[in-house]
């Protein structure tokens, strides 16, 4: 019997308001000369290493993988496939170069191993992976009970935006198809030519998931199955080799003057620096975390504030001293009699002081009618950690408008339309491979991980 599985890639693809979409290991059948997914039932993943080093002189990377696979079924082989081209919208303005995999290899037990490129099928389903056109498939032959160690290398252009930002991702949530859980998922990315102000993770991952030091952003997950990805965005003009102006749109300049500030400051005065940046970023969270350490998971979040600005939006404060809070949180609203007028899930949108993040929520029509009408008396909101702790706070009207506001700046500058330089060179590269502008609400769209 055979069977076909999708090994991981790295380096994401965005069209109009899309996740990433190169894949983490998912399973596969066989239709014909063309493959299709289909739910692992033996094999499991028992370890993933995905190391990708990012190359600021032409947006592009270098990756290399190890997966160990443990078979837990009857000997069989088992055909597996890993992604080698994508499809190309007709409204596109990129090119089958820069959607393609290169100088794919694959090595079973260190031995190279062929490989075959084969066509993907579209079955009409929500995860059929027809975004790809093709794999690169190969046969791994499994005694009942081995355990196997494929490797990999490739090479991948990111895509790039009009205003010179590069998204750096990996997508992990596919790995949940195989039998069972992840033991062991780490994945490095080499940023060593980008200054770390330069270096943006999606804000709604967990913090306590990385560690940065010398330029290497590292996640780490453990006996988990994957429901959410990693997405990092760069800059151009935050590679170490620029040395242009920094665009007037850009404003990172408390953020490098963290990273660059006097000699020998203390924990308490580094801390000082962090809550005094105007909008504060998760890679200084996880800079400060990795030279302190984190603390054991014990600690209860605590709702330090909520407040409530029309057309609708609430945003709350919540503190988590060991930094395990969890993405979401819950917000009821109640009249008079304590009845729920209102329910919504609060998601995280950004960093408050240390410690502290931001969760926002715009109520629907109905969360907005029960503010409208007055019928709203009392907000309760529930916080949980990834350690399971909970927290329920209810504040009442008078003490949610007494709550001050934490607010990003309403009015940023808008983004540059004009063409990028390269920058290790003084020339302006084509960039006719160009899919979208970047769009805020592309970089927002990611799906918002479940409570662990």
């Amino acid at each position: 019997m055979k069977k076909i599985i999708i090994m991981a890639a790295a380096g994401v693809l965005f069209a109009a308001m899309s996740f990433p979409v190169l894949a983490n290991d998912a399973s596969m059948g066989r239709m014909g000369e063309t493959v299709y997914p289909i739910q692992a039932d033996d094999v499991r993943m028992v370890s993933e290493d995905i190391y990708i080093k990012y190359n600021s002189a032409d947006w592009s990377g270098d990756v290399d993988c190890t997966f160990v696979f443990h078979n837990e079924g009857a000997a069989r082989t088992v055909l597996m496939g890993f992604p080698a081209e994508m499809e190309i919208g007709l409204e596109s303005m990129t090119t089958v170069d820069r959607v393609r995999m290169h100088n794919f290899t694959a090595e079973l037990n260190g031995v190279p191993i062929p490989v075959v490129e084969t066509q993907g099928t579209d079955l009409g389903t929500e995860d059929d992976f027809s975004e790809y056109k093709s794999w690169y498939t190969f046969e791994v032959p499994f005694e009942a009970g081995q355990t196997l160690t494929l490797t990999h290398t490739y090479d991948v252009n990111f895509t790039i935006f009009s205003e010179g930002s590069a998204n750096v991702g990996y997508i992990l949530e596919t790995g949940s198809t195989w039998s069972g859980s992840i033991d062991r998922s780490t994945v490095t990315f080499d940023f060593t030519e980008v200054e770390p102000w330069g270096i943006e993770p999606d804000s709604n991952l967990s913090t306590r998931d990385f560690t940065y030091s010398d330029g290497l952003l590292v996640f780490e997950g453990r006996d988990f199955e994957p429901d959410f990805n990693l997405n990092v965005m760069t800059n151009y003009v935050f590679a170490k080799s620029y040395s242009g102006p920094m665009p007037e749109w850009i404003d990172v300049g408390s953020l490098i003057e963290f990273f660059t500030g006097s000699e020998g400051r203390s924990a308490g005065e580094m801390i000082a620096d962090y809550n005094n940046l105007g909008r504060s970023r998760f890679i200084a969270t996880v800079y400060l975390n990795t030279l302190f350490g984190y603390p054991d998971e014990q600690s209860a979040p605590v709702v330090a504030g909520l407040s409530y600005m029309n057309p609708g939006r609430f945003e709350a404060i919540i503190s988590d001293p060991d930094f395990d809070m969890d993405r979401t949180a819950g917000i009821v609203i109640k009249d008079a009699g304590g009845n729920a007028v209102y329910e919504g899930i609060m998601y995280k949108e950004g960093f408050a002081d240390y410690g502290s993040e931001i969760f926002r929520i715009w109520p629907d029509e109905q969360g907005r009618e029960a503010m409208a009408s007055g019928n709203a008396r009392s907000f309760e909101i529930t916080a949980v950690d990834l350690a399971g702790n909970r927290t329920v706070e209810v504040f009442t009207l008078s003490s949610l408008q007494s709550v001050p506001l934490y607010t990003y700046p309403e009015n940023e500058p808008e983004q540059p339309e004009e063409e990028i330089p390269n920058p290790k060179t003084s020339s302006v590269p084509d960039l006719s491979f160009l899919i979208i502008p970047l769009s805020a609400a592309g970089l927002m769209a990611l799906r918002h991980r479940k409570s662990r």
